[in-house]
């Protein structure tokens, strides 16, 4: 008799009990699964966190990989502040290319024809015409783009123009520098006063160099658009340049520069 009560009141505990057991065991998995969830966004967050924090050097770890372009480009731009201190220290920095070219056209000699090799899209020949008045501009380009390959990003054909700009009063000589400047540097009548080289290469700026530089007038201005400040800048029209010095033992002295730009202003004193 007791044995079947006690076995009675067991039964009795167990279809209570094992219910409350069951919903226990269910709330327990679910409260496991949510922990693990919330293990794995703690630890992702952790892992952007760290990538904020300072490592043994110092250095944050999104920092610690460089985007490589960023890298030359600040190379380049070290190399060229460099070149002003040791060969430009009484230039004066310009705001802007327009600021900078209006600044060249006043420290120009009075008298003398307005060059540009390298028209392009006619930016600048249009600024050459405002600032110059009724004295004569002439600018030289193909209109088909670039003739070789320049630095990455300017492959042959690069600026290549459908349409020319039009021009108030500047003459335009058509065709490649070493098809249209023989003639007519032979046929000049006059010192060029100002000569803006936009070439971007060194063969187009050492072609324009030899034929105008012979002609240019006492303290004429020669304006380079494309100088330095960016990669491989030291192959290009900045080259051009340094050989013609080098060559000719020319008397210059260095005028102006555009900081956040690649334009840089000469004054060419004689040989």
């Amino acid at each position: 008799m007791k044995r079947q009560a006690k076995q009675h009141i067991m039964n009795a505990t167990r279809e209570a009990i094992d219910p409350r057991l069951s919903g226990i065991e269910a709330q327990t998995a679910e409260l496991q699964r949510e922990v693990l969830d919330l293990a794995a966004e703690l630890k992702a967050m952790r892992r952007r966190v760290e990538s904020h924090l300072p490592r043994p050097d110092g250095r944050p770890e999104h920092l610690a990989r460089y985007n490589l372009a960023d890298v030359l480009a600040w190379r380049a731009a070290q190399t060229s502040a460099e070149f002003i201190e040791e060969h430009m220290s009484d230039a004066v920095a310009m705001p802007s290319r327009a600021d900078h070219l209006r600044h060249a056209v006043g420290h120009a000699p009075g008298t003398g024809v307005i060059l540009e090799c390298g028209v392009g899209s006619g930016e600048s020949l249009t600024w050459l015409e405002d600032l110059t008045g009724s004295r004569r501009v002439v600018g030289f380009d193909s209109f088909e783009g670039l003739p070789e390959d320049w630095r990455p990003g300017f492959d042959a054909g690069a600026f290549a123009q459908r349409e020319r700009g039009r021009f108030r009063r500047a003459e335009l000589c058509v065709g490649l520098f070493e098809d249209t400047l023989p003639a007519f540097i032979a046929a000049l009548d006059e010192p060029i006063a100002l000569l803006h080289v936009d070439c971007d290469l060194y063969s187009s700026t050492r072609t324009v160099l030899s034929h105008c530089m012979p002609r240019l007038a006492p303290n004429a201005v020669v304006v380079f658009d494309e100088f330095f400040n960016y990669p491989g800048w030291q192959q290009h029209e900045a080259k051009a340049w340094f050989d013609w010095l080098d060559d000719t033992a020319t008397d210059v002295t260095y005028l102006s520069f555009v900081p956040s730009w690649e334009q840089v202003a000469v004054v060419v004193r004689g040989a």
